[in-house]
């Protein structure tokens, strides 16, 4: 018992299950009984505690899955998951992260390819007009929809002003982004049990591997947002190059099976989020 528990007051019956107290907790109950809200310092210092108890399984969860492609879901589905966060939690947590990273810091997310005067990029959600850049190429719905879309709320859209709309954007973005990330996994998962249909595996395990590989990618998108063009170009490749390890590992076959499946699932899985992203743009900034 601390010195800031012991010269609180405390309350001699429990708030929660009305049993007799004696002491700083309950003992029915576990309730602590101090009457006054906690403090700042004393949330801090739970907030620490809680981090310093999780520390070994998160950190052993985090550098497994960005150093070791496809262990993760290998060990979980292989029954040995009390070492690692489970894959729906880390994925919860790392939309909370990407979340975070949007609402509170304005970053744009995704993974960008370059070099001088090139530019390749992918985004999950960019919250800024693109820059200039000779020979640019951006994956992004919002332009489709501007060019090719002539309906009254579209065009009411783009009367607005480049600030306003720019605003809108991603005021809406931001609000649908956890929304979005949670529907994309069943989707690939569908995807992946198809091109991978002669390994008869059950719907949940291809789950588990679209948990484990979305959760890496949203952490890639969080890391490159503030990094030189080089290095997000380096750390891009990389998780290209993950990716097709994490396949050969879970699912086996050869480096040619593993590069054409791998190859056609993305390109499967690209098509169906644009043409899921297609409307869901429409109605977005149309609202």
């Amino acid at each position: 018992m601390t010195k800031v528990e012991t010269g609180q007051s405390i309350s001699a019956t429990c708030g929660n299950c009305g049993a007799t107290t004696g002491g700083a907790y309950c003992p029915v109950c576990g309730q602590d009984t101090k009457l006054e809200p906690p403090t700042v310092a004393e949330y801090l210092r739970e907030l620490l505690a809680h981090f310093v108890h999780l520390d070994a399984k998160f950190w052993r969860t985090l550098g497994t899955l960005f150093f070791l492609p496809g262990k993760l879901p290998n060990d979980y589905l292989a029954n040995k998951r009390a070492r690692y966060f489970k894959p729906l939690r880390l994925y919860l947590a790392t939309i909370a992260i990407v979340f975070a990273a949007a609402q509170l810091l304005g970053w744009d997310l995704g993974l960008r390819f370059g070099g001088p005067g090139f530019s390749v990029s992918f985004y999950l959600l960019q919250q800024a007009a693109p820059t200039a850049v000779q020979s640019q190429l951006s994956v992004d719905t919002i332009p489709l929809v501007l060019d090719y879309v002539d309906i009254p709320s579209i065009r009411r859209f783009k009367a607005l002003s480049p600030e306003k709309q720019i605003e809108v954007m991603r005021e809406r973005g931001i609000h649908y982004l956890p929304y979005l990330a949670l529907g994309l996994v069943p989707i690939y998962a569908v995807l992946l049990q198809w091109v991978y249909r002669a390994r008869h595996r059950r719907y949940g395990a291809h789950l588990v591997f679209g948990l484990y590989a979305h959760s890496f990618f949203l952490l890639i998108f969080v890391i490159e947002a503030k990094l030189p063009l080089v290095l997000e170009t380096m750390l891009s490749i990389w998780a290209m190059v993950y990716y097709a390890l994490a396949l050969k590992r879970v699912y086996g076959g050869t480096w040619t099976e593993t590069i054409g499946r791998g190859s056609l699932l993305t390109i499967l899985y690209f098509l169906t989020v644009l043409a899921i992203g297609l409307p869901v743009t429409v109605v977005l900034l149309s609202m």
